[in-house]
């Protein structure tokens, strides 16, 4: 029986190589979802369908499901020209806030508050509520997802 011949490595090289494997196995995940989600689309709230039919009228405001994994935006027609559509998740926990009432966005886990403009005005959370881009197109409204959430103090 012939002798086994061990091959030495460099402690250098060694390490190099399992760190390209470990950089390699945690990146194929990634590579993996990349394409497999569909891309996000504007959504159009027509006044036709029963969901968002509250919305030809000033005042109302409806939960808008987009997302299997997220909370549903609210989108909120203040007046004859003007919606806004923000996140329902409060930026304080995460909590589902409710629906605009009396010109106020509550959320019911810690009491924060928002105003029409989405801003934090009362409670714990600090941070207003995200924004969209929305407007009234004739006899719908179009949330323009494909533009992303806006900056602070970014209009639409």
């Amino acid at each position: 029986m012939e002798p086994r011949m061990i091959r030495r490595t460099s402690r250098r090289k060694f390490l190099t190589e399992v760190s390209a494997i470990m950089v390699g196995s945690a990146a194929l995940p990634l590579l993996a979802r990349k394409g497999s989600e569909p891309a996000v689309d504007n959504i159009v709230l027509s006044f036709g369908d029963q969901k968002y039919s509250k919305l030809q009228y000033p005042g109302n405001a409806v939960y808008v499901e987009y997302s299997k994994k997220e909370l549903p935006l609210i989108t909120w027609r203040e007046s004859e020209t003007v919606v806004r559509t923000f996140s329902s998740k409060c930026p304080h926990l995460g909590c589902k806030v409710h629906l605009p009432s009396e010109n106020v966005i509550k959320c019911p886990c810690h009491g924060s508050r928002f105003d029409k403009d989405g801003k934090a005005i009362g409670g714990p959370a600090k941070k207003p509520l995200p924004e969209i881009c929305s407007e009234i197109k004739g006899n719908s409204i179009v949330v323009y997802m494909k533009n992303g959430w806006l900056k602070p103090d970014q209009t639409c």
